[in-house]
């Protein structure tokens, strides 16, 4: 099992026990869906699915960036859904891009501007 130090951010609120991350994004090797809004490969779901539904009303949680599919971000928004995931984008790059989740660490060398790029986003630009 991983550990790592919280963010400033995250020792403001109910910390941990311990205040560290108690779990592990496994062994480096992620390979599962991308999050829309930051690029982490940690989904378990498919945003890309023919049945938006079918992701976007899973209520997944993006360890990353924090996105709530299903609550951040669903059908039907105004502008549609690919304006509200670029906004929650520019509202997390905006926060400083920080690791989300407390329970997760960030995998070794998680680096938020390459998870962007990785799906054609470029960081400099959010």
């Amino acid at each position: 099992m991983g550990y790592c130090e919280p963010t400033l951010d995250q020792t403001e609120d109910i910390v941990m026990p311990g205040d560290r991350c108690l779990g592990s994004t496994g062994s480096g090797q992620i390979s599962r869906h991308r999050c829309p809004v930051c690029g982490f490969p940690g989904l378990e779901s498919n945003p890309d699915s023919p049945n938006p539904l079918e992701f976007y009303g899973g209520f997944e949680i993006c360890r990353c960036c924090g996105t709530e599919f299903g609550a951040d971000v669903y059908v039907g928004v105004p502008g549609g859904t690919a304006k509200r995931i670029e906004r929650l984008r520019r509202i997390w790059v905006g926060k400083g891009a920080t690791w989300f989740s407390r329970y997760y660490c960030p995998p070794p060398g998680w680096e938020w501007k390459e998870n962007l790029r990785a799906i054609g986003v470029d960081p400099e630009k959010c």
